[in-house]
Formats: C-alpha cells, sequence, structure tokens
C-alpha cells in the first residue's frame, strides 16, 4: 500500500463498482454511484491504462464477480435484518459505499466498517 492512498485492491473493487455502472447495460445488479467519486482520477488513470482488458469478456466476468459479490452480501444481511440482526460488520471495507447507498438499512442497524486506517481517510 503507498503512503497516503487507498489501497490497491481497494481501488480496483471501487473501479470495477463504477464500470458496472459505466459500461454495462441496465438493469444494473448493483447501483453504486459513490464508487466513481470515491476514485476519481485513480479510475480514470487505470481504465486508460487498461480500457482493452476491462472490457474483454474476462474483465466483464471479473466485473460481474466484484458487483454479484457485494449484491449477495447485501441481500443476505436484509435477510438477517428480518431475523432480528442489528449490527453488520465490513472487514476490508476499503471504499465500500454501503453507508452511503442503504440510508434506508442504516435506520435499522449499526454499521462497522474496519480496513486500513489510509484506506478509511481516503474515503
Amino acid at each position: 500500500m503507498d503512503h497516503g492512498q487507498a489501497s490497491q485492491t481497494a481501488i480496483a473493487s471501487a473501479i470495477q463498482r463504477a464500470l458496472h455502472i459505466l459500461w454495462d447495460a441496465p438493469t444494473h445488479v448493483l447501483h453504486d454511484p459513490f464508487a466513481y467519486p470515491f476514485v476519481g482520477q485513480a479510475a480514470d488513470a487505470a481504465i486508460a491504462g487498461a480500457a482493452a482488458a476491462l472490457d474483454s469478456d474476462v474483465g466483464r466476468i471479473a466485473r460481474a464477480s466484484f458487483v454479484v459479490r457485494h449484491r449477495f452480501a447485501e441481500d443476505e444481511l436484509e435477510r438477517a435484518i428480518a431475523r432480528g440482526v442489528a449490527q453488520y460488520l465490513i472487514l476490508g471495507a476499503g471504499l465500500d459505499s454501503f453507508a452511503w447507498r442503504r440510508p434506508d438499512l442504516l435506520a435499522r442497524i449499526r454499521v462497522f466498517e474496519v480496513d486500513h486506517p489510509t484506506s478509511q481517510r481516503w474515503k
């Protein structure tokens, strides 16, 4: 991890979520309007440097795995809340945008984000 910068894994995950909205046809599996603003110029540089790979079949499959994983976790969280769960821990939160995207659930649970302090400060 570079000093003063979010982890490359956190940046890559946010870029994948951003590209899902920017490049993939609707209906989106996960709508994350915060992913691109979280990474900003880092996203522009990564996309410019790897656009062909990111838009290849392998790139689309990789992107799908990122957004499906997030969607699955949130769907399971909603089921858990219905059963009475009151806390949600996001371990390795990186540039996760759950707290901004799901204010409807924040009123019902307490959310804890855990990650390297530099990644959290970046966000």
